[in-house]
């Protein structure tokens, strides 16, 4: 069953959902990201984004007011786990991602903790630590420092879990995006 959210956005006009996308990309970093992520996908794979975004088609579709369904010619967009890459499972193979596979740990022998306090500068062990000083982290399967190579071993892309996705319908499931911190 479809969220509340995502059932609006299927009965909203392309330009409604456009305009949605532009304005949280431009204030959220993270899904700019992640939405720059998909079209990459797009563009690498097909090498053009296809009909569905030309501008005339957008401006007929403004002034007529219509709603059309998804173009279900074009390949489903997958968000990778693993490497957080969009990408198409027709493209997908054992050298397609580039990732750690392991857990990026807190180096405490970096310097980035010398003057480290907790109570006044937060927990060392946490996402946020992870985010703003990458170089005060090591990931256990190579040893690399958090701000390091973006991967130490190659592998298929392995998709996000769809929420949207029926137990019982599995083989394709629908474009997602998780905009929630793993």
């Amino acid at each position: 069953m479809a969220s509340e959210c995502v059932a609006r956005l299927e009965k909203a006009s392309n330009e409604v959902v456009r305009r949605i996308l532009t304005s949280l990309c431009e204030s959220d970093a993270e899904i700019e990201k992640k939405v720059i992520a998909c079209l990459d996908a797009f563009v690498s794979e097909l090498g053009e984004y296809g009909s569905h975004l030309d501008g005339s088609e957008r401006q007929q579709e403004s002034e007529a007011g219509t709603k059309r369904k998804a173009d279900e010619s074009l390949p489903e967009v997958y968000i990778c786990r693993q490497c957080g890459k969009g990408f198409l499972e027709e493209h997908n193979n054992d050298g397609a991602c580039f990732h750690h596979p392991g857990y990026l740990a807190v180096d405490y022998e970096s310097e980035v903790w010398d003057d480290w306090d907790e109570p006044g500068h937060g927990i060392i062990d946490s996402e946020e630590s992870r985010k703003n000083w990458p170089d005060g982290f090591k990931w256990d399967c190579c040893g690399e420092t958090g701000e390091g190579k973006a991967g130490c071993q190659y592998s298929r892309h392995e998709a996000m879990a769809a929420k949207r996705q029926k137990t019982m319908d599995m083989p394709k499931p629908p474009v997602t995006i998780d905009l929630t911190e793993d």
